[in-house]
């Protein structure tokens, strides 16, 4: 029996989920089920985030990442960093509290300040760096390593 899901106006079927044809994404906390349908031609070793134009120029989204994980992806002048969503110091929420300006993402609680590129803590009150994840654009699709979200606790 075909299940349907909502995206948008329209309800789409699909008449069998695997992880390999559909991911789960939580974009401003609304869920919504994207069809891949090449997937066979990306490697293995990676898993599907976003597409590139999920993320708008200037900003962080936070988007599920399988098996319940989830990370932060900022759009720089059209380069893409994959990161954690909470700062070291205070749990902030980068993507919903944060401020991006170039690569530097200010937290919206104390001020702390991290590089987006090297998830480098700038600015106290941050002392400890933000972890960063490998990020591969392939055919407008945003990918990251499954091996460095397996140490993401959430």
């Amino acid at each position: 029996m075909p299940r349907k899901m909502q995206s948008g106006p329209a309800a789409i079927s699909f008449e069998k989920i695997t992880c390999k044809t559909l991911s789960l994404l939580n974009t401003n906390n609304v869920m919504r089920w994207v069809r891949i349908d090449r997937m066979h031609d990306f490697d293995p070793c990676f898993v599907f985030v976003c597409r590139t134009s999920d993320v708008p120029e200037g900003q962080i989204v936070l988007f599920g990442a399988g098996d319940n994980k989830s990370v932060a992806i900022a759009n720089v002048c059209g380069s893409f960093f994959a990161f954690d969503d909470r700062c070291t110091h205070g749990e902030a929420s980068l993507s919903q509290d944060g401020q991006l300006t170039g690569h530097v993402i200010e937290c919206g609680w104390h001020c702390g300040q991290f590089d987006v590129r090297t998830g480098r803590a700038l600015t106290a009150p941050c002392t400890e760096d933000l972890r960063t994840y490998s990020v591969t654009v392939r055919e407008g699709l945003l990918l990251v390593k499954k091996s460095e979200l397996a140490a993401l606790s959430g």
